[in-house]
């Protein structure tokens, strides 16, 4: 089947826009991920600093609770030294203060949720860039691949179509070769086989009549045609060796 050398220059220029709009698309997807991955480190640096401060609020919140609570302890026991408003104040300020310092500790808790949820959408958009600019390398690759090469492939397959009708002879000739090859072997090695094996049986039904010279007999009938068929293969071996070895090494 012959092909259109002009149809298939217009396939391989469409390949080629096709690849760079391609090539684009992930150039501008790299871009994007790279951005929000410049987004993400500032957020995290950001979330990073408010669980320091949180941190450090919550160490002087928790000094002011374990003496808010050391206080209403000794208020408590000594209530008859104190009057009720002291003790109601005592209360409600432990209370308060216990209020304010279990909210840090959720709130520390939602920073530091969130973010581990960043910083593994960080890696994850990372990984998306690297991927990307290893395709777009490839990519690259690929088009000067095709733009270099566009014009030697036409010519390639114009000497391509003119060798189709020798690549088939040459096919031709192999199956002839395969063919011949498979009759001599059935006609000769296969047949002297087969024979071999029906002598074997007859000398062993030989041997347990304890007919010796008989059995000696059929052995070394036996041995000729195994050297009858090893030179059979010899000869389909040799005819089967190429004659531009023996002439060029």
């Amino acid at each position: 089947m012959s092909v259109n050398i002009g149809t298939l220059d217009l396939v391989i220029e469409k390949t080629i826009q096709t690849v760079e709009e391609s090539k684009h698309q992930i150039f501008e997807i790299a871009e994007q991920a790279r951005s929000e991955c410049m987004h993400l480190k500032a957020e995290i640096e950001s979330i990073k600093n408010e669980v320091l401060l949180i941190i450090e609020k919550g160490d002087k919140l928790d000094m002011r609770l374990k003496k808010s609570r050391f206080h209403l302890s000794e208020v408590s026991q000594n209530f008859l030294l104190y009057s009720e408003e002291d003790i109601r104040n005592a209360y409600e300020e432990a209370n308060q203060l216990q209020l304010e310092y279990s909210l840090l500790q959720e709130k520390e808790k939602q920073l530091r949720t969130r973010r581990d949820e960043m910083q593994l959408r960080l890696r994850n958009l990372e990984q998306t860039v690297e991927k990307a600019e290893a395709l777009t390398t490839q990519i690259g690759v690929v088009l000067d691949y095709l733009s270099g090469d566009i014009r030697q492939a036409s010519q390639a397959l114009e000497d391509v179509q003119e060798q189709q009708l020798i690549g088939l002879k040459v096919i031709q000739a192999q199956e002839e070769e395969r063919k011949r090859v498979a009759r001599e072997i059935h006609d000769g090695p296969a047949q002297s086989l087969a024979n071999v094996t029906l002598r074997t049986e007859l000398i062993e039904k030989i041997l347990m009549q304890d007919e010796i010279e008989r059995a000696k007999e059929e052995l070394n009938s036996l041995k000729t045609m195994l050297r009858d068929s090893i030179a059979d293969v010899r000869r389909i071996i040799f005819d089967l060796r190429p004659m531009a070895l023996d002439d060029l090494g």
